[in-house]
C-alpha cells in the first residue's frame, strides 16, 4: 500500500479530482441527458428518469472530490487504505445509477444512450482503477 505522502497517493488524488470534475460536466454539459439536451423535449414537460440519474451521478462526482481532498491530506496508512476503498465504491455507483436504478430512457436513439451513458461508465471505470492503483504493492514509496 502507498505510504503517507507518497507519489502514488498524490497522483491518485489529483487524477480522482480531475475525473470527478469531468464526471460532473458529462451528463449536463459534455453529453447532456435527455432532460437537459436541447435536442430532446422532456415528455409532458417533466423530468425524465435519465435526468435523475444525471443528478445522482453529479452527487457521486462531488463525493469523489471530497474524498480526493481527504486522500491528498491523509497521513495515516490505515486511513488512506480506507479512503481509497471508499473512493472506489463511490466511483462505481454510476454503474448502478445508469444500469439498474433509476436508469435511462428506453429509446435506443436518445442522447442518454448514445452519449451520456457510455461516457459516464467509461469515466467511472477509470476512476475505480485510479482509486485502487495506490493499493497495488508496486506503488510503495521507495524510501519507505
Amino acid at each position: 500500500m502507498a505510504t503517507s505522502g507518497s507519489m502514488a497517493q498524490r497522483v491518485a488524488a489529483l487524477l480522482l479530482a480531475a475525473s470527478g470534475i469531468l464526471l460532473m460536466a458529462t451528463p449536463r454539459l459534455l453529453f447532456p441527458v435527455c432532460g437537459y439536451s436541447p435536442l430532446v423535449e422532456p415528455a409532458m414537460g417533466g423530468m425524465m428518469r435519465c435526468s435523475t440519474t444525471a443528478t445522482l451521478t453529479i452527487y457521486s462526482a462531488g463525493a469523489t472530490l471530497l474524498l480526493a481532498a481527504a486522500i491528498w491530506s491523509c497521513r495515516n496508512p490505515l486511513s488512506l487504505r480506507r479512503l481509497l476503498y471508499a473512493t472506489a465504491i463511490v466511483s462505481a455507483t454510476p454503474f448502478l445509477f445508469f444500469l439498474v436504478w433509476p436508469g435511462v430512457c428506453r429509446g435506443a436513439t436518445m442522447p442518454c444512450h448514445s452519449g451520456s451513458m457510455p461516457a459516464v461508465l467509461l469515466i467511472s471505470g477509470v476512476r475505480v482503477v485510479i482509486a485502487l492503483l495506490p493499493l497495488w504493492p508496486g506503488a510503495r514509496q521507495r524510501d519507505a
